[in-house]
């Protein structure tokens, strides 16, 4: 019966750690390629994602209440709503602020909730404004928003007020309330806006409400999700946006770095810069090392990266002066432009020498924070004529100006200007925190995604006329040629009938492909179906190249499916969705992510149809909510939480080759070794032949082994399971063998009292009745009685002759 119930928990054990493995972990921040599959859809979540807010359709700025008691006043226990737009009565979508009842602060009404219709007073009258807790001038994280009933004449906490956000959001200030008559700043000055989370156009179900640029900023903070924007509707009703949320735009700013050159500290006082000597990049123009400075070089026991704070040592240390060089790159990759893998150098020879030499100081890279030496490597390389960038940074505080715990960048060195100045994107160099001297690269997740046309010069499809009958047929190999040329030609994209190639993928000048004859373009038009009939392209929608051209508008045999997930095939007469009517012609544009920062369409760049539905600035320009993937990448699905800024902890060692850069295991200068290959930036040993390298970077026949490994990792475990639990099985049974032995034993000694307490009976009983045939009178028992305890706890009665 033992093993029989052990077999059975065994059994029920071994179904739960099977099926506990396969159950869906709600927090972790995976790399998922299925989301970014050609033809995938970008939306909400994803990497690519810049969050991107509108205003249009939201018509009433002011909050409004229900009268319950009809008394025209509002009171501290009435409903109140944002409503999207001017009604007099609570409307679907209308946000629900505070007194919710049943509902959740920050829901949407819906037509079939209870509160629908019900009729509004009219607007509440007062203004949005903010207790500036840390009393920095601006709002930001830990400060408080309300909405001050009383106007903007008041100025203080006051009964009936709103709380907006922080931990109280959706609450009305009672007599009793925490803060109470705190003086209010005087009125902020945001924008309500939305993110148009189905990509619809119009403020509608599901999209989140924001309080934009509380502090009034203005461009570029206006219309792009930041830091300090607080949201007003959802599940995060009242939450102030901060460095790592998902929804953060990486936004960088110049205000408050007034001073853009190196300086040093003359420690020898020959008034000229020597190697060993302390570099600084000052925050302001002052003469000394003053608070919120960068430490750059000969840092001593300071980091390289870190911020001067009034309590250092080298805190008020007398600065030289500029230095007078400029910030210059040495073009590893010879593509003319600041790319990971080039060097940033301050050049202290000035402009006119153009090359690395001593006492130049290394600014990126695994060498950045040092000064270069007469044996560093990289010694005379030619510079390639002074970086462009401009020195901002990331106010990670919000405070409005450079601060304590800001993240410097060097930003756009290539000097591209509009898009790229003002954003983090990649390239962008950190000159401060735990990670000075990265150069921002996919996936990193300060990275906002913006979108280029240059070096894209031919904008429809082609296709090569396998039978040369000068039409497309339906099994005829479909491109989206980079350029012009009449031939298949290297970073041409495969769109359909991709024959061994997956759809989305590159052309290279090793495949079979390149170099086939293209026929001529198609001459159709883009345009989709609108599943959900919104008037928008927006995910479930399907994308087509309409073959038959924008005159017929329906899906037709030939056209070719360019989303979800037919994309990549062409329609024929039994494909679902034949004779769908298509809405109209999509608006967008081809455009690519730079991913390798060349500042041309290259190898492993990531095509887009950018902005579908044609709504122009400003989502034209940065990959955002609808537009549609036109490659197949591995970038990040996800973006993985706390890496804004440099924040994150870094790994502590690397495999030899990689060398360890600002907390980044990267791969030497000179390449990876014979029998390693570059993945991510680092060596690792090359697939045997016949594997592939997948999206988790192991290698295998079947290319992404991730679930796989998983797999083979979980048997592994349970393996180990099954082998201690039989281990332990062996032992219980050798117990369980020791133990019978031991009740065996006793079982007989059991007997042999029993026998023996039988005959004291007997012998108990003659003597009785002797003593009785001799007519003597009873005595007391010739025996008494002992207490003893038999085997396995049964108790015995023993009996001896009394004396």
């Amino acid at each position: 019966m033992a093993s029989k119930l052990m077999t059975t928990a065994f059994v029920a054990f071994l179904a739960l750690a099977l099926g506990g493995q396969f159950l869906p972990n709600a927090v972790a921040q995976t790399t998922t390629a299925s989301n970014f599959t050609f033809g995938s859809v970008v939306a909400p979540g994803n990497g690519d994602t810049t969050y991107i807010l509108q205003t249009a359709g939201l018509t009433f700025a002011d909050l409004d209440f229900v009268d319950d008691d009809g008394d025209g006043t509002f009171d501290s226990t009435e409903p109140v709503y944002l409503p999207a737009t001017a009604g007099a009565t609570v409307a679907g979508n209308d946000i629900r602020i505070a007194n919710t009842g049943t509902f959740a602060k920050g829901s949407q009404v819906r037509a079939t909730n209870s509160d629908f219709g019900n009729v509004l007073n009219g607007a509440l009258g007062g203004v949005f404004d903010f207790y500036d807790a840390d009393g920095d001038g601006t709002f930001s994280t830990g400060d408080v928003m309300y909405y001050d009933q009383a106007g903007a004449g008041a100025g203080v906490v006051s009964v009936n007020d709103i709380v907006l956000s922080g931990a109280d959001a959706g609450t009305v200030v009672k007599s009793n309330t925490a803060g109470l008559n705190n003086v209010l700043f005087g009125g902020a000055a945001g924008t309500i806006s939305y993110f148009d989370a189905d990509g619809d156009g119009t403020y509608s179900a599901n999209d989140v409400v924001y309080y934009d640029d509380p502090n009034g900023a203005g461009a570029p903070n206006l219309g792009l999700a930041s830091i300090q924007d607080v949201i007003w509707s959802g599940t995060q009703y009242g939450h102030v946006l901060a460095p790592g949320d998902v929804e953060t735009t990486g936004i960088l700013q110049t205000a408050g770095l007034t001073f853009a050159d190196l300086d040093f500290v003359d420690d020898d006082g020959d008034g000229t810069f020597d190697s060993g000597e302390p570099v600084y990049l000052p925050a302001t123009a002052g003469a000394t090392v003053a608070g919120n400075d960068i430490r750059i070089a000969n840092t001593g026991t300071f980091a390289a990266g870190t911020q001067v704070r009034a309590t250092n040592s080298d805190f008020g240390n007398v600065l030289n002066g500029a230095l007078g060089g400029v910030f210059d790159f040495y073009d590893a990759d010879g593509d003319g432009a600041f790319s990971v893998g080039d060097t940033m150098y301050y050049d202290q020879a000035g402009a006119g020498a153009g090359v690395v030499s001593v006492n130049d100081i290394v600014l990126s890279g695994a060498g950045a924070g040092t000064v270069v030496k007469s044996n560093t490597a990289g010694l005379n390389n030619v510079l390639f004529g002074g970086a462009a960038g401009t020195i901002s940074y990331f106010d990670a505080d919000g405070d409005g100006t450079y601060s304590a715990s800001d993240i410097v960048y060097y930003d756009d060195p290539n000097g591209a200007g509009a898009p790229n100045l003002g954003l983090t994107t990649i390239q962008d160099v950190v000159w401060s925190g735990t990670q000075f001297g990265h150069v921002l690269s996919p996936g990193d997740q300060q990275t906002t995604y913006i979108l280029q046309t240059a070096g894209l010069t031919f904008v429809d499809l082609d296709f090569v006329d396998d039978d040369g009958d000068g039409t497309f047929d339906s099994g005829e190999p479909v491109y989206l040629p980079a350029t012009a040329g009449g031939t298949v030609a290297g970073n041409d994209i495969r769109i359909a009938n991709t024959g061994t190639f997956a759809a989305g993928t590159q052309v290279r000048a090793t495949n079979s492909d390149f170099g086939n004859v293209l026929n001529g373009a198609l001459g159709g038009v883009f345009d989709y179906y609108d599943a959900d009939g919104d008037g928008t392209f927006s995910t479930g929608d399907i994308f087509y190249y309409d073959q038959a051209g924008a005159g017929a508008g329906v899906v037709s045999v030939n056209d070719v499916i360019l989303s979800g997930a037919g994309a990549g095939t062409v329609v024929k007469s039994n494909t679902a969705g034949l004779n769908n009517v298509l809405f109209g012609g999509a608006g967008g544009a081809f455009a690519y992510f730079d991913a390798d920062g060349d500042g041309t369409y290259s190898a492993n760049d990531i095509v887009y149809y950018d902005d579908p539905n044609g709504a122009g600035a400003p989502n034209l320009g940065l990959a955002t909510i609808q537009d549609v993937r036109l490659a197949a990448t591995t970038l990040l699905s996800t973006i993985p939480q706390g890496n804004n800024g440099g924040v994150n902890p870094p790994p502590t060692t690397c495999n030899a080759p990689n060398t360890m850069v600002n907390g980044v295991c990267t791969a030497p200068s000179g390449g990876c070794p014979t029998g390693q290959e570059m993945v991510s930036g680092a060596c690792q040993p090359t697939c045997p032949t016949g594997q592939t390298r997948g999206t988790n970077g192991t290698c295998s026949a079947g290319g992404d082994n991730s679930q796989l490994s998983q797999l083979l990792t979980q048997i592994t475990q349970l393996n180990s399971q099954l082998n201690t639990t039989l281990t332990q099985n062996t032992q219980l049974q050798a117990q369980i063998s020791s133990l019978n032995a031991q009740l065996s034993n006793q079982t007989t000694t059991l007997s042999a009292m029993q026998q023996q307490l039988a005959q004291a009976q007997a012998d108990n009983k003659n003597l009785q009745d002797q003593l009785t045939q001799k007519g003597n009178p009873p005595k007391t028992p010739g025996f008494e009685a002992v207490a003893a305890l038999g085997a396995v706890g049964i108790a015995v009665l023993v009996l001896r002759r009394k004396a």
